[in-house]
């Protein structure tokens, strides 16, 4: 009886650890990677406190890695936005393929830092194993945040951006995309703007044909009618170059209008540059040319 007994509970336990389930396996650590330092060409950018961390897609049944950290501007300047792109690395050095992330960073104060998931989230999975290289950052375009300051030179040499004759009185602001003119008619006559005729000569000296306020963008290089000011009423307006205005296809596309000053590696390059708008007006019947010319007397950024 006793060897009957033992003989049974032998074979239960057998059975029992057959059908024991398996220990699951561990889930993916966290990696730590190494800091990278990124050149702009206008001071770096240091990426720390870099690692792949798992990001698990539980409807995929799938586990990989995302790489997070910490992005400071140390370039000794502000930013409106800056672009790079990271590249994932095999065992010898090589760029992985389809293995390329974008990172859109937007309004970088100088000495900021924030968490890279402040950048708009992409992940990158490797659902085997993590990239043997480890990754390479580098920086693909930026705008930084640039400031002008202007006198005016013609029609009168003088630090107030305005000009009064006889007929009329005008200020001006000048903005990133175009100039803003405040035409007030002192006469007892209309005045017309044919915007036809206007332009604006831009910081290379070339001329460009505009368009402004109310006209559609699709229609910038159109012919426009003109704007009449009526006796002692003022006008304000935003004047742009017509080819400026361009047209991006897809899901975040759409009209956009561009800087007046190109934002280029080097924007000190521009100071004591000149931008011109040429408007003439009829006054009384008889057309009078005014050219407003601008110096750009400090460049901030």
């Amino acid at each position: 009886m006793n060897r009957l007994i033992a003989l049974v509970l032998v074979a239960t336990i057998s059975s029992w650890a057959a059908k024991k389930p398996k220990a699951k396996p561990e889930p993916p650590q966290p990696i730590a990677m190494h800091d990278e330092v990124v050149e702009t060409g206008n001071g770096v950018f240091t990426f720390t406190r870099m690692a792949l961390t798992p990001n698990i897609l539980p409807y995929l049944g799938l586990s990989g890695y995302k790489l997070n950290g910490v992005v400071r501007n140390d370039s000794g300047h502000a930013w409106r936005a800056a672009s790079f792109k990271i590249r994932f690395l095999d065992s010898s050095g090589n760029s992985i393929l389809l293995a390329e992330v974008p990172l859109s960073y937007v309004g970088v104060k100088q000495g900021i830092a924030a968490p890279m998931t402040l950048i708009p989230d992409y992940h990158v999975n490797f659902f085997d194993t993590p990239p043997s290289g480890g990754f390479q950052i580098v920086f693909e375009y930026g705008e930084l945040d640039v400031a002008y300051k202007y006198r005016m030179t013609k029609p009168l040499d003088t630090d107030s951006l305005s000009f009064e004759d006889a007929d009329i009185l005008t200020a001006f602001v000048i903005q990133d995309s175009g100039i803003t003119p405040a035409v007030l008619n002192k006469t007892n006559d209309p005045v017309k703007i044919d915007w036809n005729q206007v332009s604006i000569v831009d910081i290379f000296n070339a001329s460009h044909g505009v368009t402004h306020e109310g006209v559609k963008y699709a229609d910038a290089a159109a012919s426009k009618p003109p704007t009449i000011i009526p006796p002692s009423a003022k006008m304000t307006d935003t004047v742009i170059p017509a080819d400026n205005v361009h047209f991006t296809s897809g899901q975040y596309g759409g009209w956009s209008t561009a800087h007046l000053i190109p934002r280029g590696t080097d924007p000190g390059a521009a100071k004591s540059k000149t931008l011109g708008l040429f408007m003439p007006l009829e006054i009384k019947g008889v057309t009078k040319n005014y050219l407003f010319q601008f110096q750009i007397t400090d460049v901030i950024y």
